[in-house]
């Protein structure tokens, strides 16, 4: 590595653990505990988002874990403590998803971890202690498998890191605790 010259972005204490450059090329950083940065083609920051309690369009939460763009051109982000923000880019505001205790279809954990878009354009998205969720878009609905003693064969662990399909249609799901789960896809 050669020494050169270093552009230094949020000076300071600053942790930023998930970027993402979009179809547009404007990179989306995070910045944990004070949201999301979004910065144009020339690295110029166009604009900062943060979680505002009087705002229902707002980012979901400050603590950014998770930024992916799907195959639509959508960006999803998971937070630790707020769900889901997905990105709505033509009124530049999120929409949110969370759980919801009197909805058996919304997301069951408000803290999420993993994000991944399966080849059928299903999201899978992880979280902190309650297993994986399923997000079918056709339905608007969250589905969840979570790990139980009582099913040896089920998912292993809670909470759950990471979701990866392989080139055959298996969904392979990373835990904290728990090991490498792989669903079989020919017979789920």
């Amino acid at each position: 590595i050669k020494e050169g010259k270093w552009t230094h972005y949020l000076k300071g204490n600053s942790q930023s653990n998930a970027f993402l450059e979009d179809q547009f090329g404007e990179l989306w950083v995070s910045v944990f505990g004070r949201g999301l940065i979004r910065f144009n083609k020339n690295k110029e920051i166009i604009k900062t988002y943060q979680h505002n309690e009087a705002d229902p369009y707002s980012l979901a939460h400050n603590q950014v874990i998770r930024i992916i763009e799907d195959n639509q051109g959508i960006i999803w982000i998971t937070t630790w403590g707020g769900g889901i923000s997905v990105y709505d880019r033509e009124n530049d505001r999120f929409i949110r998803y969370n759980s919801d205790l009197t909805d058996p279809y919304s997301l069951n954990s408000d803290d999420t971890w993993a994000l991944f878009q399966d080849r059928t354009g299903v999201m899978w998205i992880g979280t902190y202690g309650a297993g994986v969720n399923k997000y079918d878009r056709k339905t608007e609905r969250f589905s969840f498998m979570r790990a139980k003693s009582s099913n040896p064969d089920g998912l292993s662990h809670n909470v759950v890191k990471s979701v990866f399909e392989d080139s055959r249609g298996d969904l392979w799901v990373g835990t904290l605790g728990g090991g490498l789960n792989r669903i079989d896809s020919k017979n789920n």
